[in-house]
């Protein structure tokens, strides 16, 4: 299991994301997501990593929404605009979560299975076959 993103970051070139904590900020892009839980149920446990500070988070995936909570002080991601704690960013531009088997969980529970499926997405009747092992 891995995850990847936010996809925002990379998409505006223009935009300068940092994520900071204290005196410490640091570009969004050159942060470490790190898998911390491996369960078959339960939230996913995850760590930002920076050079300076690290953070944990859970992931949960229920009534057809990915909802992430910090566990303690949360970073913020800061943008010219902007500037929301990094749990509310992934709430609204979520992350790629890779499982196993190349099933691939994308934004808002689109479910890919790059193998077999070719990028077409899986309805609710394809999601109770599919093994989602962490």
């Amino acid at each position: 299991m891995a995850l990847e993103g936010p996809v925002q970051c990379f998409l505006d070139a223009n935009e300068s994301f940092e994520i900071k904590r204290g005196n410490f900020s640091w570009p969004v892009i050159d942060t470490d997501l790190t898998v911390t839980t491996f369960t078959r149920e339960g939230p996913i446990g995850f760590t930002l990593h920076t050079p300076h500070w690290s953070a944990d988070y859970q992931l949960t995936i229920a009534d057809g929404r990915i909802t992430f909570t910090c566990d303690g002080p949360e970073p913020t991601v800061t943008t010219s605009r902007q500037a929301q704690p990094f749990s509310e960013y992934l709430n609204q531009h979520g992350l790629r979560i890779l499982f196993e088997d190349e099933a691939i969980l994308v934004g808002w529970c689109r479910l890919r299975c790059e193998g077999r499926d070719r990028g077409r997405g899986l309805g609710r009747r394809a999601w109770r076959k599919r093994n989602l092992a962490i």
